[in-house]
């Protein structure tokens, strides 16, 4: 990677409106994690800079690769920086005024939101109706939802100090115009690899299974397949969370249409083949099912679907279950992993190998986890 084509430069959100710029948040890149604390603290450094009269206030850097532009916009993918920017963009759309402009961009005659996620529809169909004022969007992130709240509780907060209206027009301009932060630009096409190396060296919290993860969904890369690659993200996600139970991370996953793993049991299939559920294929088979649910219902009316007869054999109401008291069950009781995820990763390949018969990999190091992969697995 040429540091030559690294280009830094202080942004605002007003200029990246000028810019016509838009996000995308990429496969490997988590979902919204920000607590209360870390979003409080957020709130109100900006807001006490506000009150100080500042100048201007810097809150970090933000890193994008170059992705595409015309006339109308230019296009980047964050690969750091999503959560600070994520909150920006939750602070624009609750606290309005001048911040509209920067919550959302117009192509052609559609207003969409100004960030997207590649593959979490569920995210990109929320964010699109909380857009257009729709306030029971679903989320498979109950921390986005979580964070509207506090940012919408913390104008009311503000509002109780007696800010008048014209206050509040400072403050948001304040946000607007005077909240700095470093955008850096990597050149498209650049090795993820190396740009990994970068950031950890910069101490930012990507992990070495988040680019494996990538390398390995690119080889699922026709429009055939969209399907299948938003399938193994999901499962993929769901194993890389190692403070909780792998069938609670994919019923979290899997948003409004819940995947239940008791409910695969319930089949007489599962009764019969009970082994094949610790199969990835035998989940992966019932996420696809989930989404050609969602397909088929997006076109069904409501007597359509009660009327319909239930699509598989064996499967009965009891299927249906709620698992409200599971939830329950599951968060009473801590989790933790003796390896981490990129160990799992690691012996996973020897296995892997070793059925194979071929040469088991030289050492088990989590720093070593993309090259081990693109050695023993990728590369041949």
């Amino acid at each position: 990677m040429d540091i030559d084509q690294i280009q830094s430069k202080l942004m605002t959100l007003e200029k990246i409106v000028e810019e016509k710029a838009r996000f995308n948040v990429p496969i490997y890149q988590r979902l919204y994690v920000w607590q209360e604390e870390q979003l409080r603290t957020f709130l109100e450094d900006i807001f006490d800079a506000w009150v100080s009269g500042k100048s201007n206030y810097y809150i970090g850097g933000v890193l994008v690769v170059a992705q595409s532009s015309n006339n109308n916009s230019v296009s980047y993918d964050l690969i750091d920086g999503q959560q600070r920017f994520t909150t920006l963009w939750m602070m624009c759309l609750e606290w309005a005024k001048v911040l509209k402009t920067f919550a959302s961009f117009s192509d052609g005659d559609v207003i969409k939101p100004r960030i997207t996620f590649t593959i979490r529809d569920n995210v990109n169909e929320y964010f699109q109706a909380v857009l257009h004022g729709k306030q029971d969007g679903e989320v498979e992130s109950q921390n986005l939802h979580n964070a509207r709240e506090i940012i919408s509780s913390f104008i009311t907060g503000a509002k109780s100090l007696k800010l008048k209206d014209e206050q509040w027009d400072s403050l948001t301009e304040f946000l607007f115009k005077k909240v700095n932060f470093v955008f850096t630009k990597v050149p498209t096409g650049t090795d993820l690899n190396k740009l990994f190396e970068v950031i950890n060296n910069r101490g930012v919290q990507l992990q070495h299974h988040e680019i494996l993860k990538a390398k390995l969904l690119g080889f699922f890369n026709g429009e055939d397949d969209r399907t299948t690659r938003k399938c193994l993200a999901t499962l993929w996600d769901a194993c890389s969370n190692m403070s909780a139970y792998v069938e609670k991370n994919i019923r979290n996953a899997t948003g409004k249409n819940k995947l239940n793993i008791a409910q695969m049991y319930l089949r007489k299939t599962g009764q019969l083949q009970r082994e094949s559920l610790g199969n990835a294929d035998a989940v992966i088979q019932e996420l696809e099912h989930l989404l050609e649910m969602e397909e088929t219902i997006d076109g069904k009316s409501l007597s359509q679907i009660l009327a319909q007869e239930p699509d598989r054999k064996g499967e009965s109401k009891s299927d249906n279950i709620k698992d409200d008291e599971t939830e329950d069950e599951d968060d009473a009781y801590p989790v933790r992993s003796i390896i981490s995820f990129s160990m799992l990763l690691q012996h996973t390949l020897r296995i892997w190998l070793a059925d194979r018969g071929k040469q088991d990999i030289p050492r088990i190091l989590d720093r070593e986890l993309i090259n081990l992969f693109t050695e023993h697995l990728i590369k041949p």
